[in-house]
This record gives structure tokens, C-alpha cells and sequence, in this order.
């Protein structure tokens, strides 16, 4: 492993802090639907963790008492979009047909003013696609608005509610399978950015009542939680490798030089088999190379569903 100097600061994408930092980011979407951000914000207060979350237009509408405690815990809160959308096709990564570079800023737009209007403070410059969805154009979209997209390293899936899917776990099955990949795999959960959600519907075992177990249990190991700006403050120092056997690394060669920051490593028990059998295009870059794979069963292929500013309405803005 080998240290990264990027031509270009901003960087378009991140899916994993530094893997030589003990430092992990929670991160929870808010897409809609039921809540459980009061029970979420109170284990997280309990232990002293802050997360970034990242909230839509529909979220925010239906429970604008749980976002707006979500900004006054001082947890950084980021963009979801406004209606959740899929802005690319799941198969193809192609930029959905009914996206327009401008139905795109119109997405992020709308949710900032929203989010403005409850708060009276802008969004993090951070954005995650809907359902991970999201296509080389849509990133270079992002990326001239000034804006990070953040993908993630673990996909809990903890949303999934039908107990004869097999993606779907327990949420002690999850605590289970994080901690298992924190002894078990290269880079544990140094720099992990994980997903969670602050709607998951699940009535048996969820998630939420163990979080801050699973949070104090890591932080006695020597872990720090902290949100994906922090990952993100020396860019410079974050990993990116194309050395194997890591099972997932990704890049995408955006214009002027940019490329995804970090590397995904497949979530399931058979991600080493995932790896073998994924789609595997290795890349060359001007400053490294770089493993793009995509594994047939996996989570971050798009399977699922604390910034104070002023200003009075915001509209983002294309530099080109």
C-alpha cells in the first residue's frame, strides 16, 4: 500500500477514509418512511458519536422534527437529493435517460433550501446518490457543483425487513458481521465508512438498540468515530491501491483528474468468491493504477433503497 498525492484537491467520490487511521464514519440515510432517529440520536448521544447523515427533500417533509434534531446534536448532515430518484440505471451505470444535468441540480437545490428552512444552515458539500445509483456523468455532474459524493465501504442493509432474503440480517447478525470483518479481513474498519438508515423498518432485532454497545465495544479497541469531512481533511494521506487481494477497489477517471478516493470491500462471508467472479477491468491512471470490480451479489452496486451556514436561498451553480 502505497500513499496517493492527487493531482486535484477535490475529489469526486469517497467510499473509505485513510486504512492507517483507526477511524470509522457512521453514516445514515434518511429517505423516508417511519423513523427511528429519536432512538438512533439518543444511543449515539450515549457514547459520544458523531455521524454524518444524509437526509432527502421526502425525509425532511414527513419528519422535520427528527432533522432538525439531527442539526442541533451536531451531527453533519449532507444532501439524500430531494425525491430520491435512481439518477442511473442499476445494470449499466449509465446515467438514467430521465436525468438531466439539470433535474440533477434541481434535486440537490431543492433539498439544500428545504434543509435551510429548518435549520437556517446549509448542507454539508457532501452527497450520496439514492440507492448508491449513480453513473460516471452524474459524478462529474456532482463534482462541478462543488460536491463529494459519498459512497460507502459497508452496506448493513439493515433496512431489509423480509427474513427469507438473503441479504437481510439481524442486527445482531450485522454487529457479528462488522466486528468479524474488523479481525478477519487487511484493513479491518480503519477508514470504514458505513451505511445504516435512520428509517429501517425491521420489527424484529433491529439495529439501533445495539449501536452503542457495538460503538463502545470498537472505541475501547481504539477507534474514533467521526463524520466523512473528517475523513476527507487530508486528502492527500488517504489509500488508494490497486494491490490485491483486496476484493473491491474502485476508481472512476473523471474529467480533470479526479478519481474516487479509497477502496470497497465486499460486505458478504463469500466476498473473496465475489471477487473472482465479479466483472474485474483493471484501469491505468496518470498517478496509479486501480481495480475496478463489480461482484454479481454485491451490496454497494446500488442494491437498497455539522455544517452551520448563511444565506437565505441557495441554488447550486455549474463552474462549466
Amino acid at each position: 500500500m502505497k500513499k496517493i498525492l492527487y493531482p486535484n484537491y477535490f475529489c469526486a467520490e469517497i467510499s473509505r477514509g485513510s486504512t492507517s487511521r483507526k477511524e470509522i464514519a457512521l453514516t445514515f440515510d434518511g429517505g423516508g418512511g417511519k423513523s427511528y432517529t429519536p432512538e438512533i440520536l439518543d444511543a449515539l448521544a450515549s457514547v459520544g458519536v458523531t455521524t454524518t447523515t444524509f437526509l432527502t427533500g421526502a425525509f425532511m417533509r414527513q419528519h422535520p422534527s427528527d432533522a432538525k434534531r439531527v442539526h442541533d446534536s451536531g451531527h453533519e448532515v449532507a444532501n439524500h437529493t430531494m425525491t430520491h430518484p435512481w439518477l442511473s440505471l442499476a445494470e449499466t451505470w449509465k446515467t438514467n435517460p430521465t436525468i438531466s444535468k439539470e433535474t440533477f441540480a434541481h434535486e440537490l437545490t431543492a433539498a439544500d433550501n428545504l434543509y435551510f428552512g429548518l435549520t437556517g444552515s446549509r448542507f454539508a458539500k457532501l452527497w450520496r446518490a439514492p440507492f448508491g445509483a449513480r453513473s460516471q456523468e452524474i459524478l462529474e455532474w456532482g463534482h462541478e457543483l462543488g460536491l463529494t459524493h459519498v459512497h460507502w465501504t459497508h452496506d448493513t442493509a439493515d433496512w431489509r425487513t423480509d427474513s427469507q432474503d438473503p441479504l437481510s440480517n439481524s442486527g445482531q447478525e450485522i454487529v457479528e458481521m462488522l466486528l468479524r470483518h474488523q479481525l478477519q479481513t487487511p484493513h479491518g474498519l480503519n477508514g470504514a465508512i458505513i451505511l445504516l438508515h435512520l428509517g429501517a423498518e425491521r420489527s424484529i432485532d433491529p439495529l439501533y438498540p445495539r449501536l452503542a454497545d457495538f460503538c463502545q465495544q470498537l472505541k475501547d479497541e481504539g477507534f474514533s468515530f467521526v463524520t466523512v469531512s473528517d475523513l476527507l481533511r487530508d486528502r492527500s494521506s488517504i489509500l488508494s491501491s490497486g494491490d490485491l487481494p483486496l476484493p473491491a477497489a474502485v476508481a472512476l477517471p473523471l474529467k480533470g483528474g479526479c478519481q474516487q478516493v479509497g477502496h470497497v470491500e465486499a460486505f458478504f462471508e463469500d466476498s473473496w468468491i465475489a471477487a473472482l467472479l465479479g466483472k474485474v477491468t483493471l484501469c491505468s491512471f496518470k498517478y496509479h493504477w486501480a481495480l475496478i470490480l463489480r461482484p454479481r451479489h454485491s451490496r454497494w452496486a446500488g442494491a437498497h433503497d455539522h455544517h452551520r451556514g448563511n444565506g437565505t436561498d441557495h441554488h447550486y451553480s455549474y463552474s462549466g
